[in-house]
């Protein structure tokens, strides 16, 4: 599990950012704040990005949830199950891949 791989990284950074653009305080100021409000009007505003952040997030959770069925599938213990979920609700398809190659190949677990 390699949660350093620059995919995953981006794949976290993504979602750190696109749920800061939903959550930031609309009379926030500073540079991001600053930045929000330079992109809003492309994205739909403040509306526009809560759509997104929360699409965002249940296409995480969704393959999250095939995740633990992947992971219950072949067998892995509940602590490893757990990680599996979280690694994958943060990181979404980057980190799901590696487990979908081994469910393919229960071989790749040793």
């Amino acid at each position: 599990l390699d949660l350093a791989h620059p995919v995953a990284v981006a794949a976290m950074v993504g979602m750190a950012v696109v749920t800061s653009l939903a959550t930031l305080p609309t009379d926030a100021s500073g540079g991001f704040a600053s930045f929000r409000n330079a992109i809003g009007p492309y994205f739909g505003g403040q509306v526009g990005f809560a759509v997104i952040t929360i699409a965002a997030w249940l296409a995480h959770l969704g393959e999250a949830l095939y995740g633990v069925k992947c992971a219950v599938a072949l067998g892995l213990p509940a602590s490893s199950v757990l990680l599996w979920f979280v690694v994958v609700l943060l990181c979404g398809f980057p980190m799901l891949r590696h487990l979908r190659k081994m469910k393919k190949d229960p071989r790749k677990l040793d």
